[in-house]
Parts: structure tokens; sequence; C-alpha cells
């Protein structure tokens, strides 16, 4: 029951915390078994850290064993600065403990957290950009989400990440690479952290629009399809889109990973055929392009499948039925005319002409 109701605070996208770990009642097990994102190191380890070597190996195992099931780490109790040094070299997330302060009120604690260090003095612990910017990510700043950046900054697709808290299109942006910096005209810093609808303008062709993202992303936690997308008051461009569960290691979903790849090129390319095809079919020429590779026909004008009597169906042929085309009104030469009629005088008993049809191959041109 425990189990279950955690489970549930999960997917409001509530963050549990393993407290006093090491002690009691916590155990490896609970780490396998529960939907927890954080593990707090009992301060009965941290305290020997810079004096024991035993504690110090300890805390570094739990840290190390918390990474790689893509958990954060609270190491409890620091008093000192060289603690603190240490547990950062180990590769600790937070800490917590009396060199910030003793527990406060409430309303003392809003003035505590607003400090840099809450307050403490002496610190002098940068945090740099690489670090901050996992944090967010799946790992909470440890090495699985380390090595995830370093990936996503990495691959040449336009990709981006978001929270999962919410209907899909209503979650928090928490990730963007340079390449869809470029793709969809919009700059990291300013779109980080905030919601998708307050930084993207987005429609779906089709009658269900955006609605057939939010069902397939529930049902199947993977949706994919066209968007028009664009920054807000910005210019929308057509993109294949491709949203993703992302997972914990107890299998809860933490993330949506988006790959976009722009249709734009791909759009232009079908509209000018369209035109392309739209005159040729009002000059009334019979014009076909024909894929030498496959054998069959790819395009084929009205006027054309007109005059071979194959309407709305010529593209279904096979390779062996096109080398002989029944011409219902031939357009031919003077000769090819003649050739006919002295063909239909000396066969009066066939009902029509079948001629041979070849399709020459231009040079370069399939």
């Amino acid at each position: 029951r425990g189990s279950a109701i955690l489970r549930e605070l999960r997917r409001l996208g509530i963050e549990i915390a393993l407290d006093d770990f090491g002690t009691g009642y916590s155990s490896l097990t609970y780490l396998r078994r529960l939907p927890i994102t954080w593990v707090k190191i009992d301060r009965s380890f941290v305290s020997g850290v810079g004096s024991s070597l035993a504690d110090a190996a300890i805390v570094e195992a739990v840290i190390d064993l918390s990474h790689a099931l893509g958990l954060a780490v609270v190491a409890e109790g620091v008093e000192n600065m060289e603690q603190l040094a240490e547990l950062r070299e180990l590769g600790a997330d937070r800490v917590q403990g009396y060199l910030f302060s003793a527990p406060v009120l409430p309303s003392v604690l809003e003035g505590f957290i607003s400090k840099p260090w809450a307050g403490a003095t002496g610190i002098v612990l940068p945090r740099t950009e690489h670090d901050l910017r996992t944090e967010s990510l799946p790992g909470h700043g440890g090495p699985r989400a380390r090595l995830l950046l370093s990936a996503l900054d990495a691959v040449s697709d336009a990709v981006a990440v978001f929270d999962a808290k919410a209907p899909l299109f209503e979650n928090r942006v928490v990730y963007v690479n340079s390449a869809a910096e470029d793709l969809l005209s919009i700059d990291a810093e300013d779109v980080e952290g905030e919601l998708f609808t307050d930084t993207f303008q987005v429609e779906a062709p089709g009658e269900f629009g955006l609605t057939k993202f939010e069902n397939a992303a529930r049902s199947s936690l993977v949706a994919r399809g066209e968007l028009s997308l664009g920054p807000k008051g910005g210019t929308m461009r057509p993109v294949d889109v491709t949203f993703t569960a992302l997972s914990d290691s107890t299998g809860m979903q933490t993330n949506w990973l988006a790959t976009f790849r722009d249709l734009s090129e791909k759009k232009a390319l079908a509209a000018d055929r369209g035109r392309l095809a739209h005159a040729i079919d009002r000059s009334g020429t019979g014009v076909a392009l024909y894929d030498a590779l496959t054998g069959r026909i790819s395009y084929a004008s009205e006027s054309l499948e007109t005059m071979v009597g194959r309407e709305g169906n010529l593209l279904e042929m096979k390779p062996d039925q096109l080398h002989r085309l029944h011409l219902k009104s031939p357009i031919l030469t003077i000769q090819e005319m003649n050739a006919v009629k002295h063909f239909k005088q000396s066969h009066p008993e066939w009902p029509s002409v079948t001629i041979d049809m070849t399709f020459p191959k231009a040079e370069g041109l399939p």
C-alpha cells in the first residue's frame, strides 16, 4: 500500500527522498523497490568524512551506487569546510548541516535560501554551467545526467527535453540543444525553465490536432507526427516531431525527449510538384515520369490516363503491363498515322490498335 501511494505521488511530480540511508530500516532493497529520487546519507557516516577512511569509502560507495541507479544524493550532517570539500570531490549532489544553519522556523527559512550557500561564509566552490544544465535532466545532475547532456550536445539532430509533470504541451522546457536553437529560431537561455505553452506557438494538422499527440503519449509513451512550430510571436515552420518518454531506474517517467526534423524543403518541393502537375493537366499534354529502378510510373497526367483509358489507375500498373498500352486518341506523326492506317486496312478484324510504347532514359535522369 505504501509503495502504491509513493508511485502516485511521483506521477504528480513530487520528489521522494529516502532518509537516513545506511541505518535502521533504510536498506538497498528500498532503492530497487521504491520510486525514490533522492538518497540521504546518514550523518553518522558523513561525520567521519575527512578523518575516517572507512566512512569515506562507504559514502563514496553509496554515492556511486545511487548515481548508477539515476538517483541524486544528499549528505546529512555537514559541519565544516573540510567535509564539504571532500563530499564535493566524492560526487555528492547536495549537502545539509550546521555548516549552514541549525533548524529554523518556516518564517525564517526564506531569508536563508535566498542567499548563496544559505548564507554560510568562506565557501568558494563556483558551480559550472555544465553542472547547472544537468540538474533538470534524468539523474539530477549525477553521472547519468552528465552523460545524457554530453550526448545531446553532440548530436546533429534538433532535440529538446521537457519535464513530464503535466499534459504533453504544458510541461516545462529543461533542455534545448544548439541544433534545435537554429531550427526553431530560439535561444536556450530564454526558453529553458519556461513552460512549453509560454515559449512556443504550435498547431497540428488534421481533425484531431494536438489531441492526437496527447492521446498517443498517454497510451504508448511515444507520439509522432507533423506540427507547425515556432517561438511565440515568431515564424512557424512545419516539423516532424517525435516525443519519447524518459524514465528513471524504477521505471517512472521523468521527462519527454523531443526530436525535430525540418519539413520546410519537403513541403516546398511538394507544392512545386503540385503546381507543375496542375499546369500539365490544364495543358492537355500527356506526360509521365517513369522510374527505371522499379519499372513503375511515378506520375501520370490526367490527359495521359485519358489517352490510354486507364483513368485513376495508371500508377497501379505492373512493369510487365506498361510496354503495351491501348491508345484511345493516339498523338502520332504523319508517318506513324500512315503506318497505323495501313495496319488497320490489312487487319480489319482487329477492333483496336495496340502500340508498343517505350520510355527512353534522358542523360542523368532515371
